[in-house]
């Protein structure tokens, strides 16, 4: 790896350990990461760049990985507000979840509230908002539910891995 790259990367996360609430291990940040929220990170976590922006939380399980320019928004303007087209100052703030073993790819937007849960895969290009339930694999705009994984093979894995990781 070039010694560039490895700057960048050393950069890019310690931004991410500024605004980050907790950080329980290994942090990757590949890509320039642009952060404007509170972050609980779990461990083995993967960045390739993106934008978190608002005043909620997102907090991420373990074993993640984004693919490039992961988009995360944790508020709305109210659109029922007193004042058109908005008032500025008026928003609504919504926390998104994502469970562990989740797997998000390119140019992915997760809308306020969104909950994604463990084992979800996130097809490229897509626009989340509300819940996915865990071990789901969905896209669009806005993302639905197509398949699921392999619920038995999935927690073979995980048990394997877990075996692996025990001290």
């Amino acid at each position: 790896m070039g010694i560039l790259r490895k700057l960048k990367q050393t950069y890019y996360r310690s931004i991410v350990l500024k605004k980050s609430k907790s950080v329980i291990g290994p942090l990757v940040v590949n890509h320039k990461l642009r952060v404007g929220c509170q972050l609980t990170l779990g461990s083995n976590v993967n960045f390739n760049g993106g934008s978190f922006e608002g005043a909620g939380e997102v907090s991420i399980g373990n074993n993640f990985y984004s693919g490039n320019n992961l988009r995360i928004m944790t508020a709305n303007h109210d659109i029922h507000s007193q004042s058109l087209p908005y008032e500025e100052k008026v928003v609504i703030i919504k926390n998104v979840s994502i469970g562990d073993n989740v797997w998000i790819g390119d140019n992915v937007t997760l809308l306020p509230g969104t909950k994604l849960g463990d084992g979800c895969v996130i097809q490229y290009g897509s626009v989340v908002t509300g819940n996915i339930p865990e071990l789901s694999i969905a896209g669009g705009h806005p993302a639905k539910v197509f398949a699921h994984r392999d619920a038995d093979h999935y927690h073979t894995i995980k048990k394997a891995m877990a075996e692996k990781n025990e001290p």
